[in-house]
């Protein structure tokens, strides 16, 4: 990592993002960087504790948790109701009673988000049929809350561009959560050990924010003003946000109705393999895409459109590496790191590629919107997607069972990513560029490894189905194509990156 230039050591508590372009593209750079260090060294962590745990838990507890986070996760989102996007878009982000008036926002929607999850509670158990799932909605119904009480100085760190101490306090949270959950996973060995796990990264998150992130302290205070601005731009991000709850989670409402318990929680590590990507490039485009981009729309539009340009030419094929990438190694990843009661997991995480390649494009895509100060376009974006991923679901379990419903789960962001597309395009942001010919290539290499198991089954016989003894033999090979067909083109992305880079 090269050392700060000027425009990073700006990046002091206290200091203001750099006004200039220059200014700006380092700073973006330098917590690019620092962001990506977070999100991988968190990742790894993340994966690290589950092949650790999931030898010590069974599916079914998987399965209970993700219920846990699908109630508690959208408590969670509708909390924030655009406090902190609005903090990081307004010109007025860093003045006292804006940061009070967001901060004290937070804390009330928090709290009454708090008592609706302990109201669900019961509702939620009886309707998937889980006794046991009460009382943990119950306990981890808090987190809505606890989230609430993070400081605002989080958004200040990402609307400057210092990010530096935001990756150190998420990794050590991180650590410390994994500690108190295989504590309690060797002692307790159910759902609980992972649902106190989660509500302890939170706890330790939000007393990290207080206590490691120096800055203006907030106060319980509303000003009639800043409320009014906050409430302004916060209601169509609250909006998308309570739409892309529902889109981005359909499949975790109605699947644990239509599957066992065990394959759901086989599937839901499927999804802690699939959120690696989408987790990293939803940080980089919230803590940097994001803010870099508002800065350069509060200069003019022009500025904007040259820089989102410079980013998407990187971004598109990146992320299409990405999602061919996780499908290719899906399958010896669960071979290798799991054991055999976790093998199905590969399959589905090659058949959720599509869905998750949109989905990247898609955040990115809403955050330019973001930045160009129109959230009333991810709102109905969103919108969309939720109709598009409930149609292709219940129409592709009717058509081909659970395999079917998987696919047509990525129905919903292809839509939303062309919507945003269209709307992009007609403000005159190059969008189009790449976008066809990355979904074919995309369709192409993904068949390809998709369809790699079923050669190598039909070749062995009946003794080569999924937890067969040529289940690791199909693994490798589709690894190996991979490799084979992504390895030149990812290195040549990564020059494109590293020249990027130091262009800046």
């Amino acid at each position: 990592m090269h050392p700060p230039t000027e425009a990073t050591k700006s990046a002091e508590p206290g200091a203001s993002a750099p006004a200039d372009s220059g200014g700006i593209r380092e700073a973006a750079v330098f917590s690019m960087r620092m962001s990506l260090v977070g999100q991988v060294a968190g990742r790894l962590i993340q994966l690290g504790s589950s092949m650790i745990l999931s030898r010590i838990l069974f599916p079914e507890a998987y399965g209970l948790m993700r219920i846990v986070m699908f109630v508690a996760v959208g408590l969670a989102m509708l909390s924030d109701a655009g406090v902190h996007p609005a903090l990081v878009r307004h010109p007025r982000g860093e003045e006292e009673d804006f940061l009070s008036t967001g901060w004290t926002i937070s804390i009330i929607r928090g709290a009454l988000l708090w008592l609706v999850g302990m109201a669900l509670a019961g509702p939620v158990a009886r309707f998937y049929g889980a006794p046991e799932l009460e009382a943990l909605l119950l306990v981890s119904s808090s987190v809505a809350f606890i989230t609430g009480l993070q400081s605002i100085n989080l958004a200040l760190l990402q609307r400057r561009l210092q990010l530096g101490r935001q990756v150190a306090i998420e990794l050590g949270a991180q650590v410390f959560a994994f500690c108190v959950t295989l504590t309690l996973a060797l002692t307790l060995q159910s759902a609980w050990a992972l649902v106190l796990g989660y509500m302890s990264y939170q706890s330790m998150l939000t007393v990290l924010s207080h206590v490691a992130i120096p800055g203006p302290r907030a106060r319980l205070r509303l000003d009639r003003e800043a409320f009014r601005e906050i409430y302004t731009f916060g209601r169509w991000v609250f909006l998308s946000t309570v739409v892309t709850f529902g889109a981005t989670r359909f499949d975790e409402f109605l699947l644990p109705k239509l599957i066992p318990a065990a394959t759901f929680g086989v599937y839901s590590l499927a999804l802690l393999l699939i959120e690696v990507p989408r987790n990293v490039n939803l940080q980089l485009t919230q803590t940097v895409l994001f803010p870099a981009l508002s800065a350069f729309s509060r200069r003019n539009h022009e500025s904007l459109v040259a820089a989102f340009d410079r980013v998407w030419r990187i971004l598109l094929p990146t992320t299409l590496l990405v999602a061919l990438g996780t499908a290719a190694a899906a399958p010896l990843f669960f071979a290798v790191a799991y054991d055999d009661r976790y093998l199905g997991a590969g399959w589905m995480t090659q058949l959720l590629m599509l869905m998750l390649w949109f989905d990247l494009v898609q955040t990115i895509l809403g955050r330019v919107v973001l930045a160009l100060d129109n959230p009333r376009f991810l709102v109905v974006a969103n919108a969309v997607r939720f109709a598009a991923a409930a149609a292709g679901c219940i129409g592709g379990h009717w058509l081909a069972g659970f395999p079917g419903f998987i696919l047509g789960y990525g129905l919903g962001p292809a839509c939303a990513t062309l919507l945003l597309a269209v709307v992009l395009t007609r403000d005159g942001l190059p969008v189009g560029r790449g976008l066809w010919l990355g979904l074919l290539i995309g369709g192409g290499c993904g068949g390809v490894f998709a369809a790699i198991p079923y050669l190598v089954a039909a070749a062995s016989g009946p003794e080569g189905g999924e937890a067969g003894p040529h289940a690791l033999t199909s693994a490798w090979i589709t690894a190996v194509v991979g490799l084979a067909i992504l390895g030149p083109w990812g290195m040549i992305t990564a020059r494109r990156v590293l020249q990027q880079f130091r262009a800046a």
